[in-house]
């Protein structure tokens, strides 16, 4: 369904979307693994 440059303009849209989403994962896991390096030094 791509319409010329309408499709060229929905691509980075859904790569940008995805790229956030990865990078919500990568932050939660960097912060998982601090909190439980701290509770073991606890």
């Amino acid at each position: 369904m791509s319409r010329g440059g309408r499709g060229a303009n929905d691509d980075p849209v859904r790569i940008r979307r995805c790229l956030a989403l990865r990078e919500d994962d990568y932050l939660n896991a960097v912060t998982r693994s601090l909190v439980n390096l701290v509770a073991v030094r606890a």
